[in-house]
């Protein structure tokens, strides 16, 4: 069974500009809210979290059995809302589970702080690197390596720094930043 749909994908961060359309989302369970006539399931993906509130009796039942970390698809009509992420939320959702994990997380994603020690961070890193914080992180860290290859490349350089010569045959990068290159 394929895990992509047919339907087009809709990522959180377009559904400001979808509202009053039916949309297809897929991502991770991030947290659900279980309430005595309605639920919320908060649906992560690269681009942002949504909610999605779930009010018919067997989508409830469905969402009970999802564990966090889950991977769904989630087809519904995106409606403004003040309190909702990005000022949105979906109702009259169908959820349709993609793949559930076989355990739960050692941790909970959805706090704000990922306090465990670092063994444990480190024990489950595929899970870990998921969380907001770390995925900021990376993001900065991405950004950061960015400039500074567009920084190498507008000197000449290619390849790797520690094992490549410049273009200009003279200096390898060791020495631009000893020699003053990079001083102000």
């Amino acid at each position: 069974m394929p895990l992509v749909s047919s339907t087009a994908r809709t990522l959180a961060r377009e559904l400001p500009t979808r509202v009053g359309q039916f949309v297809t989302l897929q991502g991770w369970v991030h947290h659900t809210r279980h309430l005595s006539a309605i639920d919320f399931l908060l649906l992560r993906d690269h681009t942002g979290i949504t909610q999605i509130v779930v009010d018919q009796p067997e989508q409830r039942s469905l969402l009970a059995t999802l564990p966090h970390e889950s991977v769904v698809q989630v087809t519904g009509q995106v409606v403004a809302t003040k309190q909702a992420p990005n000022g949105v939320e979906i109702n009259a959702p169908v959820i349709d589970p993609l793949v559930v994990p076989e355990s739960k997380p050692p941790f909970e994603l959805y706090k704000p702080a990922l306090d465990v020690q670092l063994p444990t961070r480190l024990d489950h890193a595929a899970v870990s690197l998921r969380h907001p914080s770390s995925v900021v992180a990376q993001k900065l860290t991405a950004a950061a390596m960015r400039g500074f290859r567009r920084t190498l490349d507008a000197y000449g350089f290619y390849g790797d720094p520690d094992t490549q010569a410049p273009r200009d045959r003279t200096r390898g990068w060791r020495q631009c930043i000893s020699g003053g290159l990079f001083r102000s």
